[in-house]
């Protein structure tokens, strides 16, 4: 005979019962029970870095376009008597086996440099346990909007990126930055005549006629 059981979190005894017919018509039964112990899932912590050191430790991580991203799997217990596990990364969107390891008590982890990341990812982390059991959690990296930025200048005309002024007139440019994401601004580069400015604001005053072009920075 077989028997099915669903064996739960706690251990529990799985009994079955056996009846038979002795000679003379005589029936007896027998109870056999086993003490069904359950293994204990594996666990491990899973870490996001992106090459600018952004790093998270809750499955999720959000970073600017084309950036680098590594996925680090560190399994911290095996469960009692297993001694192994194995590893496997998978793309959720196609399903691709991105990466898959075996790891150790001694050398219990992986890492895994991601392809630069253009448009938002989702990942299956799944670690199977040399006894069967088996964890999986989500890797989630959003790509951040980018920002853009135009200059103005308050009082002038200003045409297909040219700014007039009268003859040795001067100009009081600004940086309007377009924020989708609401990040905020942590940086502002300006250029004049080509040559990097230590100016670090939104707007540059009272500036003479040259070539004049401002890179802005998030705080990502």
């Amino acid at each position: 005979h077989s028997f099915a059981y669903t064996v739960t979190n706690t251990p529990m005894w799985a009994c079955s019962r056996m009846r038979s017919v002795k000679q003379g018509n005589i029936c007896e039964s027998e109870v056999q029970c086993v003490l069904v112990t359950p293994n204990e899932k594996p666990e491990f912590n899973l870490t996001l870095t992106s090459d600018n050191n952004q790093q998270s430790t809750n499955g999720e991580l959000s970073v600017c376009p084309n950036s680098k991203v590594s996925l680090a799997v560190d399994v911290t217990e095996f469960g009692e008597q297993c001694s192994s596990a194995t590893v496997t990364i998978r793309d959720v969107k196609n399903g691709t086996v991105v990466e898959t390891g075996n790891v150790t008590t001694s050398n219990h982890s992986i890492l895994v440099d991601l392809d630069a990341i253009s448009t938002s990812q989702n990942y299956n982390v799944e670690v199977v346990s040399s006894c069967g059991c088996i964890l999986t959690k989500k890797a989630h990296i959003s790509v951040l909007p980018t920002l853009s930025v135009s200059l103005t200048a308050i009082g002038s005309r200003v045409e297909n990126g040219y700014v007039y002024v009268c003859p040795n007139g001067t100009a009081d440019l600004k940086a309007i930055v377009n924020d989708p994401s609401d990040i905020g601004v942590n940086k502002y580069h300006w250029y004049e005549n080509y040559q990097k400015s230590e100016l670090d604001e939104n707007s540059r005053d009272s500036r003479p006629v040259g070539t004049y072009y401002v890179q802005v920075k998030d705080n990502n």
